[in-house]
């Protein structure tokens, strides 16, 4: 199930949106859910059955659905979710909770309720509350509520991550949660992550278990703004068969850390955590900055040694004298990962497409996928607030090639919306790239890029814009690319593009 339909009513023109700056949005701690290196990690989604990829788009006030035979769905937010702060979905992840075979969708509002925050679980099926008959109901997922550990608190913003699969090894996807503002042991901010178990009867908030940095084998401790869960990802890393749990924490030590979960039975327990630091990887910050490594991530074999490699984004790290981002492959073992088996990259990197500029955010939305047919999957680096030209924030996004290392510098390139075959223009504040999404929406083979650009406008008005970018061999826009943006959904949403969930998706931070 990685192909989708594209009906001849999907390809219709479209237009362009914006986010600020990666520091100045809370909505950046989002989920990065894993690529297609291991079993077990849901990245259809299939929410109708069908056997066709369906792709799912955060708004403001809906979630937008293009179902694999290009038909246009608006599922409106649940009553109580936040109206104002244009939160709602801002971290989206699928999976099939009940294993009915139809796949459900997770959606965060972190302000709700005081900035508690809370996850709706969007049912799949004949009957869902996505393009069924709403028979089945919305499920809010809280802390407190149902008997889900911990109590909703405000400033927690529970849902500023997400990521979906088989944790337990009992063949149902479950919901990893974070809540990187968190108190743990009265340390504020330090951070939690909520893993729920799915079941025949859908999640189970009751048999929920918390994971933070006061875990027995997670490295480290609760300390201020740790924000453990800013980032979440799922895959092998191992190759030992079961999925592990990547976890940022991007303010560890003021830069970063990532820490790798191994699966057990019945999910992660946190013994045996490896972890790789900012520190230990010389990505360094300026004075009074801070890089926000890992607050990006994605899983997958680049390297073909049939283990998953961690790739975390440090969008805000120093190099040389600009503050343009940076990126860890962190190679798979049998021991976990660590700093001592890894690449840093920029795009000051030799050989590396791209010029280092304050403020690019490279490395802000990262995806892995097979872009080329090759059977080898690529790295895309999103860098949404890379100037275009004298366009600042026009955004954009790299691909690059895997190798025995990680990935290299040979044949990578770079993509915007003033390049041959996107849709659109670059225009000031789009922020093309600030959230990615793979599917092989022609069935050739091959994955095609989905780019959102968030800030988007038609006239004065910001819809966002979601591209279809159809692969060539090369990797790059094929002729046959398309776009839509939130003015071609009816009703009409605002800020499409927040989230997209998809066969391999990553909702930037």
């Amino acid at each position: 199930m990685l192909s989708v339909g594209m009906s001849a009513g999907l390809l219709v023109a479209a237009s362009n949106a914006q986010a600020g700056p990666t520091q100045a949005r809370l909505g950046q701690a989002e989920s990065a859910q894993a690529g297609p290196a291991a079993a077990g990690v849901s990245h259809r989604p299939d929410i109708d059955g069908d056997g066709r990829v369906d792709l799912i788009m955060g708004a403001r006030r809906a979630l937008a659905i293009v179902d694999g035979a290009g038909r246009k769905h608006v599922v409106p937010a649940p009553a109580g979710t936040d109206p104002i702060n244009n939160i709602f979905a801002v971290t989206i992840a699928s999976g099939d909770f009940n294993g009915d075979g139809f796949d459900d969708v997770a959606a965060a509002d972190g302000f709700y309720q005081s900035t508690a925050g809370a996850v709706w679980i969007f049912s799949g099926g004949p009957y869902g509350s996505l393009v069924g008959d709403g028979s089945v109901p919305t499920v809010r997922l809280q802390q407190g509520l149902n008997g889900l550990p911990g109590t909703a608190e405000s400033q927690v913003f529970f849902g500023n991550s997400l990521a979906a699969g088989d944790l337990t090894g009992d063949g149902v996807d479950d919901l990893a949660i974070g809540a990187m503002f968190q108190t743990v042991a009265s340390v504020e901010l330090a951070g939690t992550v909520t893993i729920v178990p799915g079941s025949s009867s859908g999640l189970s908030p009751s048999k929920g278990r918390v994971l933070s940095q006061n875990t027995v084998g997670v490295p480290s401790v609760p300390e201020y703004n740790d924000k453990f869960g800013t980032a979440l990802a799922i895959g092998d890393v191992t190759g030992d068969g079961r999925l592990d749990l990547a976890v940022g924490s991007a303010g560890e030590d003021n830069n970063g850390m990532v820490q790798l979960l191994p699966g057990a039975k019945g999910g992660p327990t946190g013994r045996g955590t490896t972890s790789a630091t900012s520190g230990a990887l010389k990505i360094k910050a300026a004075p009074n900055s801070v890089a926000e490594f890992a607050s990006s991530l994605a899983i997958g074999d680049l390297t073909g040694d049939g283990r998953s490699e961690v790739v975390a984004g440090a969008p805000y790290a120093q190099v040389g004298k600009s503050l343009c981002g940076a990126i860890a492959v962190l190679r798979g073992a049998a021991s976990g990962i660590s700093a001592t088996r890894s690449q840093v990259r920029s795009q000051s990197s030799p050989g590396f497409v791209g010029i280092c500029e304050d403020n690019d955010a490279w490395g802000d939305a990262l995806v892995i996928g097979d872009v080329t047919g090759d059977k080898r999957p690529e790295l895309i680096v999103g860098a949404p607030v890379e100037s275009v030209g004298r366009l600042n924030g026009g955004g954009s996004y790299t691909v690059l090639r895997p190798s025995a290392a990680g990935i290299t510098r040979t044949g990578s390139f770079a993509v915007s919306q003033n390049s041959p075959n996107v849709p659109g223009v670059a225009e000031l504040g789009d922020n093309f790239g600030e959230t990615l999404s793979l599917a092989d929406l022609n069935r050739d083979g091959r994955l095609d890029v989905i780019a959102g650009a968030n800030g988007e406008k038609i006239g004065t008005h910001q819809a966002g814009e979601v591209a279809f970018l159809i692969s060539y061999p090369s990797g790059k826009p094929a002729a046959s690319t398309t776009a839509l943006s939130g003015r071609s959904f009816t009703p009409a949403v605002d800020r499409l593009a927040r989230s997209i969930s998809g066969p391999a998706a990553v909702s930037g931070r």
